[in-house]
């Protein structure tokens, strides 16, 4: 039986908040820092804000790069990554050229994802969100290998924006991949049974804008 320690330690929890303030970010960081989220998500601009929050609790704060669709030169992409690491980011969301990869051109989606494997060097966690949404079965199981390819640990199956994650995506990278490579669910996930069906499906994080509402759901150990 799942408890609700299992499921929190499973969360990436986000604000619900669009355009949210910096004190507003502040206010959710500290909330989250109660729990043992698996991280705490801030945008680029609030990531200075809030790390220190995070960090003094033993949380980890997740940023993302190039939101929503992954369409910004790598160049520029990589110095936003930086930036982020270098305000205490302790992992990062990166959106995959989806553009690139439906083109067919492989190489060069793969030469923009290590980079940022490079830039992490073993110390920080990179995730790459591949729009699974987005892809036919067979795109979704080339993206994966594309990522394996590179030395991902982490897939992640869309932004939140406009996608909504299905328990298929992640049983069809983990059927077909094992455990050559994790998968992170974000884009729907809003209550207890949406996550009880991911982590039913395979899924080894989920990253949601209700953690608090699913935890509650979910009963003690």
């Amino acid at each position: 039986m799942l408890t609700k320690k299992d499921v929190e330690r499973m969360l990436d929890a986000s604000m619900a908040a669009s355009n949210p303030t910096i004190q507003e970010a502040v206010d959710f960081t500290t909330k989250a820092a109660d729990y043992e989220f698996a991280g705490i998500l801030a945008s680029a601009y609030f990531v200075r804000h809030v790390a220190e929050i995070a960090h003094s609790r033993g949380r980890e704060i997740v940023s993302v790069v190039d939101y929503p669709m992954g369409g910004a030169d790598n160049e520029i992409r990589l110095v936003a990554a930086r930036r982020a690491i270098a305000d205490g980011a302790d992992s990062l969301d990166v959106s995959m050229n989806i553009s690139a990869f439906l083109a067919g051109d492989y190489r060069r989606v793969k030469e923009e994802i290590k980079p940022f494997l490079e830039l992490a060097r073993g110390e920080k966690l990179i995730k790459i969100i591949y729009f699974a949404t987005l892809l036919t079965p067979d795109q979704q199981l080339k993206a994966a290998e594309l990522c394996i390819d590179c030395g991902v640990e982490y897939l992640k199956t869309n932004t939140g924006h406009g996608c909504t994650s299905k328990p298929e995506e992640v049983k069809r990278i983990k059927d077909h991949f094992g455990g050559a490579i994790k998968v992170m669910v974000s884009g729907g996930v809003r209550t207890g049974q949406d996550a009880r069906q991911m982590i039913l499906a395979g899924c080894d994080r989920i990253a949601t804008s209700a953690p608090f509402r699913i935890l509650d759901t979910f009963v003690e150990e």
